[in-house]
């Protein structure tokens, strides 16, 4: 789990080579494993750990493969894996800059191509979220407040939040598991961060028991 608090507020986390480099590294010293999740933002890497886990002479490259193929159709399948690992690439801060704004377009491209199932589903809407939150992120990041940009901010968190994840205010704990959007943007951009937000809370809650 890495890259995920607010608990999946990006979207999904894809990182098949990451994964798959610490599985090389692992395997002599392990046998087996019991797999563990708490959230489907990373519904890959659940799926790379269980194969691995299950037959670990497999290729990182079939597994995504497998997987595009059997939840985003064969029309698109290919061009789903190259997005993974551009997705991964940016995730991981292997390419910065104006990428997650190039995949926002090739996510357009893709999703044009799908089949509706595929287009509807959870886990391109996770993958497709993903790209289009970061893009807000860095572009906010670069030139300060922007009106738009922090609307589709907005949209596609909530959307990732409510729908997919079924975080609710005032029902998930906060601020780890939901966070408003505008607290989670300036944890997003490093102006605020959990651990704060966290003792701020207690000491408010603390300070109205006593004022009862």
């Amino acid at each position: 789990m890495f890259d995920c608090v607010p608990w999946g507020g990006k979207g999904g986390n894809p990182a098949p080579r990451r994964f798959a480099a610490e599985y090389a590294e692992l395997s002599d010293s392990i046998i087996g494993a019991f797999p563990y999740s708490e959230g489907i933002y990373e519904d890959m890497n659940k799926v790379i750990w269980s194969q691995l886990m299950w037959y670990g002479e497999v290729e990182i490259e079939q597994i995504v493969q497998e997987y595009c193929r059997y939840y985003f159709g064969a029309g698109t399948a290919r061009q789903a894996e190259r997005f993974i690992y551009r997705l991964e690439d940016l995730i991981l801060g292997g390419e910065n800059g104006e990428t997650a704004g190039r995949l926002v377009l090739q996510a357009d491209e893709i999703s044009g191509q799908m089949e509706d199932w595929a287009r509807q589903g959870w886990r391109w809407k996770l993958l497709d979220a993903r790209c289009r939150i970061q893009a807000s992120i860095d572009l906010l990041f670069r030139e300060g407040e922007n009106t738009e940009c922090m609307e589709h901010f907005r949209n596609a968190y909530e959307m990732v939040q409510n729908e997919l994840n079924l975080h609710r205010e005032g029902v998930s704990l906060q601020p780890w598991i939901y966070a408003p959007s505008d607290t989670a943007l300036n944890i997003f951009l490093g102006l605020a961060d959990v651990v704060n937000l966290t003792l701020d809370q207690q000491t408010n809650a603390g300070a109205a028991s006593e004022k009862e």
